[in-house]
């Protein structure tokens, strides 16, 4: 099941090392400050949660519609496309998958903003037509419409300080 992109994964990887390796081999707080500012809200940021209820029989026409949004977004940002404010945006979405079907025969995937970065155009359409055809992007938006059980339930919340 691949669902995540290469640069994705890279960038992952890269902040994992950053985290835990130091020339002399010890934890500094500056390395600290900037995965926090670059990874999680901090206190009294916006923080976006996206519950995707997926009907169990099209979870993998979800996952093949997810790797080909994934990948529009990676190619975007190589290509230029997005400005600044969308690439931050990117960066701090995760996507989370579910390890277990719910009771209503449906699983659930998670989109995490964390923190939220405001004034940034987070439709799905708004990115797929940068890499597809109207055409395209719409059948391609439509594999997404059709695995939903239901709508997506949306939650802004506020990072405390723990």
């Amino acid at each position: 099941m691949k669902v995540y992109s290469k640069s994705r994964m890279v960038l992952i990887s890269l902040c994992i090392s950053l985290f835990f390796i130091n020339t002399d081999n010890t934890f500094s707080q500056e390395k600290s400050d900037m995965l926090d500012s670059t990874l999680r809200a901090v206190e009294g940021d916006t923080v976006s949660i996206v519950l995707n209820y997926v009907k169990a029989d099209k979870r993998e026409q979800f996952e093949k519609y997810m790797e080909l949004f994934l990948n529009a977004l990676d190619k975007s940002t190589k290509s230029g496309k997005l400005s600044k404010k969308e690439i931050e945006f990117n960066t701090k979405m995760r996507y989370l998958i579910p390890f277990q079907l719910n009771q209503d025969s449906t699983y659930t995937y998670v989109f995490l903003a964390d923190p939220l970065v405001s004034d940034v155009n987070t439709s799905m359409m708004y990115f797929l037509k940068m890499q597809y055809t109207e055409e395209e992007a719409k059948k391609h938006f439509q594999m997404f419409k059709e695995s939903l059980a239901k709508s997506q339930v949306s939650y802004r919340v506020v990072q405390t300080e723990y």
